[in-house]
């Protein structure tokens, strides 16, 4: 360390840095700080980790839930051993509201559930605002009995399920705007 006009020695400071840094020193630590924070804004914003669904093709557990309506639904009995599909939703979610609508044109028997444990009435008002035409039953699941069995992270997610098995599984806008061409494939038409 250089000495100190008058005989003495710079106090060394907290973590060895000197109590009054050189300009070189604040620099230094400026830049590090931007350089920090450049990083995880895009460590935030370009990495974000894909939702673990169901595979395609492995068995669609079966769901026992009530309607927003009334009533018991029973999967898969309910869809009659056509393809069907599963839509977990949030009536508070802003991509399930854009989406609600597009649900109703898919050529396939649609099941809504809510995956945010919220009463049969803000359902059904989601329902009346969102999907106002459309008639697929939203089901109840406040235990997140189906949300568990089918792995759901984040809403949207669909699954259109085959024959018993996952044939889609999509999470987001980008799994909903993939959705037509699976419905498609799994009809046939």
């Amino acid at each position: 360390m250089p000495d100190i006009p008058g005989g003495g020695e710079r106090p060394a400071g907290y973590l060895g840095i000197s109590r009054r840094p050189t300009r070189r020193q604040w620099l230094r630590a400026w830049l590090f700080f931007v350089v920090g924070v450049v990083l995880l804004t895009l460590l935030f914003f370009y990495i974000r980790p894909q939702p673990s669904l169901l595979a395609v093709g492995t068995s669609a557990p079966a769901i026992n839930l009530d309607a927003a309506t009334g009533g018991p639904v029973h999967l898969p009995a309910a869809a009659g051993g056509e393809p069907y599909l599963l839509e977990f939703f949030g009536a508070g979610c802003a991509h399930c509201q854009q989406v609600a609508a597009q649900l109703c044109k898919e050529k396939v028997q649609v099941f809504a559930i809510d995956a945010a444990k919220e009463s049969a009435t803000t359902i059904n008002a989601f329902r009346q605002q969102f999907a106002p035409g459309c008639s697929y039953p939203m089901l109840l699941d406040p235990t997140f009995i189906a949300v568990q069995a089918y792995a759901v992270t984040v809403v949207p997610t669909v699954y259109l399920v085959k024959l018993g098995r996952v044939a889609f599984a999509g999470a987001g806008l980008d799994g909903v705007s993939a959705l037509p061409a699976a419905v498609q494939k799994a009809t046939g038409g």
